[in-house]
């Protein structure tokens, strides 16, 4: 597993929900500078469930800008669904194309999805396009289900009660 804190979930069929926002970090280079960004089958394997569940998948960022860690494309060579993703031109622009998380209007989702990678660690917990679409979504009561790493659960308190 590329992430041992992220546990499978399931998603029921009768009250599917049929938006997702699938978000990614914009956080492209570790502090010494090496590159990192978001990890390929942390996203390309929630958005190919959704996808296959009848979600429609709109992506989005912190800045409108992302890249995906180096490391994780060649960590996952022996991956089909990571590597029949990133070699398909039109998913890959999937990824290259997402809207500013602050521009997205939580209205329009039925849930929203945090993708993991080294970079959500600088950018996911003090965004407050991050915090504000998970408060929105919770304190509205969409019928939403907030699905993100074990990470940004830790790192959002706002999520407790």
């Amino acid at each position: 597993r590329a992430c041992p804190s992220a546990e499978p979930f399931p998603i029921p069929v009768a009250n599917m929900p049929k938006k997702v926002l699938l978000v990614l970090t914009s956080v492209d280079k570790y502090p010494d500078g090496s590159p990192t960004g978001w990890y390929l089958p942390e996203a390309v394997h929630p958005y190919q469930k959704f996808v296959d569940a009848g979600f429609e998948v709109e992506w989005a960022s912190i800045t409108g800008t992302a890249s995906c860690d180096p490391s994780s494309i060649d960590a996952s060579k022996e991956d089909k669904i990571c590597m029949d993703f990133w070699n398909d031109a039109k998913m890959k622009a999937l990824t290259e194309k997402q809207m500013r998380l602050a521009d997205a209007d939580p209205a329009a989702y039925d849930a929203v999805f945090f993708a993991g990678g080294f970079g959500v660690m600088w950018d996911f917990p003090e965004s407050k396009a991050a915090q504000d679409i998970i408060k929105t979504m919770y304190k509205v009561s969409i019928k939403a289900r907030l699905l993100a790493t074990r990470a940004l659960l830790e790192q959002v308190p706002l999520l407790l009660p």
